[in-house]
Protein backbone atom coordinates (compact mmCIF):
# COMPACT_ATOMS: atom_id res chain seq x y z
CA UNK A 1 0.00 0.00 0.00
CA UNK A 2 1.35 3.70 -1.01
CA UNK A 3 0.79 6.38 1.51
CA UNK A 4 1.19 8.99 -1.59
CA UNK A 5 -1.47 7.72 -3.87
CA UNK A 6 -5.61 8.63 -4.04
CA UNK A 7 -6.93 6.76 -0.91
CA UNK A 8 -3.93 8.64 1.01
CA UNK A 9 -5.42 11.86 -0.11
CA UNK A 10 -8.91 11.04 0.47
CA UNK A 11 -7.92 9.92 3.96
CA UNK A 12 -6.21 13.23 4.56
CA UNK A 13 -8.95 15.16 3.54
CA UNK A 14 -11.54 12.84 5.95
CA UNK A 15 -8.94 13.92 9.06
CA UNK A 16 -8.59 17.09 8.15
CA UNK A 17 -12.26 17.63 8.08
CA UNK A 18 -12.96 15.75 11.05
CA UNK A 19 -10.63 18.17 12.87
CA UNK A 20 -11.96 20.86 11.53
CA UNK A 21 -15.56 19.83 12.75
CA UNK A 22 -14.15 18.69 16.31
CA UNK A 23 -12.30 21.73 17.31
CA UNK A 24 -13.46 23.81 19.86
CA UNK A 25 -11.83 27.11 18.79
CA UNK A 26 -13.27 28.24 15.46
CA UNK A 27 -10.92 28.18 12.20
CA UNK A 28 -11.75 30.81 9.13
CA UNK A 29 -9.64 30.57 6.48
CA UNK A 30 -9.46 33.11 3.42
CA UNK A 31 -7.91 33.72 0.62
CA UNK A 32 -5.06 36.43 -0.44
CA UNK A 33 -8.29 38.85 -1.12
CA UNK A 34 -9.86 38.46 2.15
CA UNK A 35 -12.39 36.56 1.10
CA UNK A 36 -13.73 33.36 3.40
CA UNK A 37 -13.21 30.44 2.07
CA UNK A 38 -13.86 28.04 5.01
CA UNK A 39 -15.18 27.76 8.26
CA UNK A 40 -16.13 25.13 10.70
CA UNK A 41 -18.74 24.93 13.07
CA UNK A 42 -17.22 26.54 15.91
CA UNK A 43 -16.62 29.37 14.06
CA UNK A 44 -20.36 29.01 12.96
CA UNK A 45 -21.60 29.12 16.49
CA UNK A 46 -19.28 31.66 17.81
CA UNK A 47 -20.30 34.50 15.15
CA UNK A 48 -23.69 33.34 14.77
CA UNK A 49 -23.49 32.82 10.99
CA UNK A 50 -24.31 29.65 9.16
CA UNK A 51 -21.34 28.79 6.70
CA UNK A 52 -23.45 29.54 3.13
CA UNK A 53 -23.92 33.09 4.77
CA UNK A 54 -19.97 34.00 4.87
CA UNK A 55 -18.44 31.68 2.22
CA UNK A 56 -17.54 34.15 -0.12
CA UNK A 57 -17.78 37.37 1.42
CA UNK A 58 -15.20 39.44 2.96
CA UNK A 59 -13.41 38.57 6.45
CA UNK A 60 -14.46 42.70 7.62
CA UNK A 61 -17.75 41.20 8.08
CA UNK A 62 -16.87 39.63 11.48
CA UNK A 63 -14.66 42.68 12.38
CA UNK A 64 -16.06 45.60 14.42
CA UNK A 65 -14.52 49.31 13.75
CA UNK A 66 -12.03 50.19 13.51
CA UNK A 67 -10.25 46.71 12.80
CA UNK A 68 -13.28 46.43 9.34
CA UNK A 69 -11.94 49.00 7.96
CA UNK A 70 -8.77 48.10 8.42
CA UNK A 71 -8.17 44.69 7.34
CA UNK A 72 -7.68 44.78 3.53
CA UNK A 73 -5.16 47.50 4.39
CA UNK A 74 -3.38 45.59 6.55
CA UNK A 75 -3.62 42.18 4.37
CA UNK A 76 -2.63 44.20 1.04
CA UNK A 77 0.60 45.61 3.34
CA UNK A 78 1.59 42.51 4.44
CA UNK A 79 1.23 40.61 0.85
CA UNK A 80 3.23 43.59 -0.60
CA UNK A 81 5.79 43.68 1.83
CA UNK A 82 5.80 40.58 3.99
CA UNK A 83 5.75 43.06 7.36
CA UNK A 84 3.48 40.77 9.81
CA UNK A 85 1.67 42.43 12.33
CA UNK A 86 -0.79 39.21 13.97
CA UNK A 87 0.79 36.49 11.13
CA UNK A 88 2.49 34.08 12.90
CA UNK A 89 2.13 36.24 16.45
CA UNK A 90 -1.19 36.45 17.62
CA UNK A 91 -2.88 39.16 19.20
CA UNK A 92 -6.33 39.75 21.46
CA UNK A 93 -9.06 41.63 19.29
CA UNK A 94 -12.31 42.10 18.99
CA UNK A 95 -14.88 40.11 16.77
CA UNK A 96 -18.56 40.87 15.75
CA UNK A 97 -21.28 38.82 15.91
CA UNK A 98 -24.51 38.30 13.63
CA UNK A 99 -26.20 40.03 15.98
CA UNK A 100 -24.04 42.47 16.20
CA UNK A 101 -22.73 42.48 19.60
CA UNK A 102 -19.34 42.29 19.82
CA UNK A 103 -16.58 39.93 21.80
CA UNK A 104 -12.85 39.93 23.12
CA UNK A 105 -10.81 36.74 21.23
CA UNK A 106 -7.29 35.69 20.86
CA UNK A 107 -6.58 35.10 17.07
CA UNK A 108 -3.75 33.56 15.55
CA UNK A 109 -3.51 33.71 11.89
CA UNK A 110 -1.36 31.19 9.71
CA UNK A 111 -0.30 31.64 6.38
CA UNK A 112 -0.13 28.95 3.12
CA UNK A 113 0.02 28.34 -0.52
CA UNK A 114 -1.56 25.65 -2.89
CA UNK A 115 0.57 26.17 -6.40
CA UNK A 116 0.49 29.78 -6.24
CA UNK A 117 -2.16 30.87 -4.57
CA UNK A 118 -1.89 32.13 -0.79
CA UNK A 119 -4.08 31.61 1.87
CA UNK A 120 -4.55 32.34 5.77
CA UNK A 121 -5.80 30.38 8.43
CA UNK A 122 -7.25 32.16 11.66
CA UNK A 123 -7.45 30.14 14.55
CA UNK A 124 -9.92 32.19 16.98
CA UNK A 125 -10.52 31.44 21.28
CA UNK A 126 -13.67 33.66 22.28
CA UNK A 127 -12.84 35.23 25.81
CA UNK A 128 -15.76 36.54 26.88
CA UNK A 129 -15.92 34.28 29.36
CA UNK A 130 -12.46 34.67 30.68
CA UNK A 131 -13.22 38.93 30.66
CA UNK A 132 -16.34 37.82 32.85
CA UNK A 133 -14.55 35.91 35.43
CA UNK A 134 -11.59 38.46 35.55
CA UNK A 135 -14.21 40.96 36.14
CA UNK A 136 -16.04 39.30 38.79
CA UNK A 137 -13.22 39.02 40.14
CA UNK A 138 -11.93 42.34 40.05
CA UNK A 139 -15.17 43.05 41.80
CA UNK A 140 -14.99 40.86 44.22
CA UNK A 141 -11.47 41.95 45.01
CA UNK A 142 -12.65 45.38 45.19
CA UNK A 143 -15.68 44.70 47.82
CA UNK A 144 -13.24 42.55 49.82
CA UNK A 145 -10.84 45.73 50.35
CA UNK A 146 -13.67 47.75 51.25
CA UNK A 147 -14.87 45.25 53.70
CA UNK A 148 -11.69 44.49 54.90
CA UNK A 149 -10.40 48.32 55.40
CA UNK A 150 -14.00 49.25 56.66
CA UNK A 151 -14.31 47.04 59.99
CA UNK A 152 -14.07 48.41 63.06
CA UNK A 153 -12.32 45.34 64.47
CA UNK A 154 -8.71 44.77 63.82
CA UNK A 155 -8.01 42.20 61.94
CA UNK A 156 -5.25 39.92 60.72
CA UNK A 157 -4.52 37.51 57.74
CA UNK A 158 -1.22 35.25 58.01
CA UNK A 159 0.10 32.29 55.77
CA UNK A 160 0.40 29.21 56.88
CA UNK A 161 3.70 29.72 58.42
CA UNK A 162 2.14 32.00 60.71
CA UNK A 163 3.71 35.13 58.88
CA UNK A 164 1.40 38.70 58.82
CA UNK A 165 0.28 39.12 55.63
CA UNK A 166 -2.15 41.53 55.54
CA UNK A 167 -3.57 43.79 58.37
CA UNK A 168 -6.27 46.54 58.38
CA UNK A 169 -6.69 49.70 59.60
CA UNK A 170 -8.33 49.01 62.71
CA UNK A 171 -5.63 46.29 63.52
CA UNK A 172 -2.96 49.62 63.14
CA UNK A 173 -4.66 51.79 65.31
CA UNK A 174 -5.36 49.81 68.07
CA UNK A 175 -2.21 48.10 67.67
CA UNK A 176 -0.35 51.34 67.27
CA UNK A 177 1.86 49.44 64.51
CA UNK A 178 2.45 50.44 61.00
CA UNK A 179 1.31 48.34 58.20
Amino acid sequence: MTTNGPAATDLEAVKLRAILKSAVAAIVTIDSRGRIETVNSAAERMFGYAAGEVIGRNINMLMPEPYRSQHDTYLAKYLATGRRQIIGIGREVAGLRKDGSTFPMHLSVGEFKVGETRYFTGTILDLSAQRAAEQRFEHEQALFRSIFQSLPDPLVICDTTGAIRLVNPSFTKVFGFTE
